[in-house]
């Protein structure tokens, strides 16, 4: 137990995922348990389970991080480094509460402009069907009524954005509702740069 890097590596691609965490531990942990439920946040790494089985995933700690600020510094070494497959997002993200630098938020505005249509496209194909964790489902009119309530959360670059429908605003902006919903109330540290306030 312990903050450090993570590697997720396919032992029959060679592909990898990085993370990083304050409790490795206890993140590989919900890695797993979510793989199975079928409900990982990150639709590459749920296809790959999928079709490889946890048995092929090799799931290792590549680095203690004594000092949880340095954290993120050396998640986006690794990320640099090993160019990970598996990663949607290249850019180490943390809902550690720590700041981005100026750096890092130009090079996030980078990787989500320079985003090929093909890889759009890929990752909207991952997305539809019964890929998608809502497929067959339909939401509570609860669930419904706090979709439209406002939000607040901040954009790749830092900026606030508040808003009333949820869905719509995804929509305009090319972002998974259910994945930006689980931002808000804290299950995934962000989507596609997104974070909760």
């Amino acid at each position: 137990m312990g903050s450090g890097i993570y590697k997720i590596a396919n032992t029959v691609t060679g592909d990898l995922y990085i993370g990083s965490a304050v409790n490795t531990d206890r993140r590989i942990y919900r890695h797993k348990y979510l793989l199975n439920k079928q409900e990982h946040h990150n639709p590459i790494l749920q296809n790959v389970y999928n079709k490889h089985g946890l048995n092929n995933l090799l799931f290792e700690i590549i680095e203690r991080v004594e000092d949880k600020n340095d954290l993120l510094s050396r998640e986006q070494f690794y990320l640099d480094k090993l160019n990970p497959k598996y990663n949607i997002c290249k850019i180490a993200g943390s809902s550690l509460g720590l700041k981005h630098s100026e750096e890092t938020k130009k090079k996030m505005s980078e990787s989500h402009k320079n985003m090929s249509e093909d890889t759009r496209h890929k990752i909207s194909l991952s997305q539809r069907g019964n890929k998608n964790h809502m497929f067959g489902k339909k939401h509570t009119k609860k669930t419904i009524q706090k979709m439209s309530k406002s939000f607040k959360i901040k954009n790749p670059w830092g900026e606030l954005i508040t808003g009333k429908n949820l869905e719509q605003f995804c929509r305009e902006n090319n972002l998974h509702s259910g994945h930006m919903s689980e931002v808000l109330r804290g299950k995934f540290r962000h989507h596609k740069g997104w974070t909760r306030v």
